[in-house]
């Protein structure tokens, strides 16, 4: 299964804020269950920046994109998914390009913690708590 991440869900657990438990396994169920973790290209800029923010931190920053790109994909976009994006007619062009990169992934499912700006994605979108309902965790 594609698993594409909100930025906010990474967030929750990269480096030192609180987090949330079901963000965390999520996360590891991406990688024990065979499933693939995709973000979108501008996930890496906006969590460096908001790490490099909150840690005031240039290494802590660096360590969210190499962690990252350990074990997620980057969804691959360009111009067409912009387009795409910007033809979503939302609120929010940063949640439009999410799920633009989400559907040139092909993912299965968005995880977010942002359920209403992604009513009516062309991908469905679920909390860490409902994707954690429906499907099998490592170990069950």
């Amino acid at each position: 299964m594609r698993l594409f991440f909100d930025t906010n869900i990474l967030l929750d657990v990269f480096p030192n804020r609180l987090g949330k438990a079901s963000s965390l396994m999520v996360l590891n169920a991406s990688v024990a269950l065979g499933n693939e973790g995709w973000i979108a290209w501008h996930t890496l800029s906006n969590g460096f920046y908001i790490v490099r923010r909150e840690t005031k931190s240039l290494n802590e920053a660096k360590r969210f994109t190499r962690e990252l790109l350990i074990w997620c994909n980057v969804a691959t976009v360009g111009t067409a998914e912009a387009v795409a994006a910007d033809n979503m007619n939302r609120n929010d062009i940063e949640d439009a390009m999410q799920m633009a990169a989400a559907v040139a992934c092909h993912s299965d499912v968005i995880i977010t913690r942002n359920l209403p700006d992604f009513v009516a994605s062309p991908i469905p979108a679920l909390t860490p708590e409902q994707f954690l309902e429906r499907w099998p965790q490592p170990g069950d």
